[in-house]
């Protein structure tokens, strides 16, 4: 379970008001569009970079189709919300049609030997922490503090990034949940989104790995990873910005 837990890859959105469907399947589509966006650029990019980030793309697909065995369980899991009109696992993702558009050439590259790494295990470990305590505007802090140490360096760890600000997002629609489940009288789905999130905390790990496969290619003006993830909106600043300076 375990290492299904780390090839699985967290990549999110919010929301959009598809509730009152009977399945609306809102994580497995959200995989599904992630996929067919980096099916869709695996060639051009392979141009770009004369074939070098190839194994990025396939590492990235691979994370998104074994993420689809978890999809699976929180789409059905979240059934009985979403059919109360509560988005559940939808209102966590921001749509694929966010990303930006496919370059057509290189961008300005940079050195990698001077781009800083996070501490991904410490963060993993904080973060795992205050979850289970739920202490969840202290998560949001130490997310908003991770992402600040890389805000200098929108062309590299955009998957590590995206994670966390994906887990921030997951976070902040706790109370938002909680508070619609009381007034239609559900119970409350908190401990399905804790396990929502603890699922995404795992998943730092395997962006952090993917992240370190593309700094070479990144390094060279290619906007792999950072270009095909949305930016995800948690602490109303339109989430973090991802890019690279013109040639």
């Amino acid at each position: 379970m375990k290492l299904l837990n780390y090839l699985t890859i967290g990549l999110f959105l919010f929301g959009s008001p598809l509730l009152a469907q009977q399945d609306a399947a809102c994580f497995q589509r959200h995989l599904q569009d992630a996929i067919a966006v980096n099916q869709s650029r695996l060639a051009p990019y392979m141009m770009l970079s004369h074939g070098q980030s190839l194994l990025v793309s396939k590492a990235l697909i691979a994370s998104e189709r074994a993420g689809m065995l978890f999809a699976r369980y929180f789409d059905r899991r979240a059934r009985s919300y979403q059919k109360a009109g509560i988005g559940l696992f939808c209102e966590d993702f921001v749509s694929m049609d966010a990303i930006q558009p496919m370059v057509q050439q290189r961008l300005a590259g940079f050195d990698p030997s001077q781009v800083p790494h996070p501490q991904v295990m410490r963060s993993q470990q904080q973060l795992r922490f205050l979850l289970d305590q739920r202490l969840y505007a202290d998560m949001l802090a130490f997310i908003r503090h991770e992402l600040d140490e890389f805000r200098t360096w929108p062309q590299a760890h955009c998957l590590y990034r995206h994670t966390l600000e994906s887990i921030g997002r997951a976070v902040s629609l706790i109370p938002h949940y909680r508070e619609l489940a009381a007034l239609k009288g559900l119970n409350s789905p908190e401990s399905l989104s804790q396990r929502f999130i603890r699922l995404q905390i795992e998943t730092l790990l395997v962006s952090h790995v993917i992240d370190r496969l593309a700094l070479g290619v990144q390094s060279q003006g290619v906007p792999i990873l950072c270009y095909d993830v949305p930016a995800i909106d948690f602490a109303g600043d339109g989430g973090e910005r991802r890019g690279f300076a013109s040639p």
